[in-house]
């Protein structure tokens, strides 16, 4: 089975899908780890680092003390066991990227992690729009340069995937299907 497949339904029947006008939802999907443990395997996080890299610039979540950027965890997140202050990672470093799976106080397996896609070009992002965007799941409202999120599904163990630029799908799609040697995690 390939690292990542794409499919329109994701596999849980209760899955709340993130339901924005002009923007298209796809599933990616991923073989289960060998060790039986929630979470993508190391090739899923591979492709998925590398695709994400070379299509976008990404910002996710992360350690406050481990981040560039820190501002004040909303409730929504302090209540599910998130710290007081949370990081923000922006890059678009696959070695960097395929740490958002293992980012300590925002786990992927319990639906902690968001991850945030802007063209190359785009002005940085206000805190306030990224606050905004946590304080539902799914988010009621996305930063206006932000053309992409990917959001863990349940356990971890798939993706959903959302999009409002067809170019940026399309780009994405094609650099999951590329063959890629393993991104190590840092």
């Amino acid at each position: 089975m390939p690292a990542v497949t794409l499919a329109e339904q994701p596999p849980d029947p209760g899955w709340r899908p993130l339901s924005l006008p002009g923007w298209r939802c796809d599933h990616l999907l991923w073989p289960r780890r060998a060790d039986g443990e929630a979470g993508p395997p190391e090739a899923t996080v591979a492709a998925l680092a590398a695709a994400l890299g070379a299509v976008a610039d990404t910002l996710f979540l992360a350690e406050a003390s481990q981040a560039p950027h820190r501002l004040a965890a909303p409730w929504s997140l302090r209540r599910q066991g998130a710290p007081a202050a949370i990081g923000l990672v922006q890059t678009r470093d696959p070695a960097v990227i395929a740490t958002l799976f293992d980012q300590p106080g925002f786990d992927w397996t319990q639906r902690g992690q968001m991850v945030w896609l802007f063209p190359p070009d785009a002005p940085p992002c206000a805190d306030a729009d990224i606050l905004a965007a946590m304080a539902e799941d799914p988010p009621g409202t996305l930063p206006a340069a932000c053309t992409g999120l990917l959001r863990p599904g349940t356990d971890g163990d798939f993706a959903e995937l959302a999009t409002r630029d067809a170019a940026l799908r399309a780009a994405l799609l094609a650099a999951l299907s590329q063959p890629r040697a393993p991104t190590p995690r840092q």
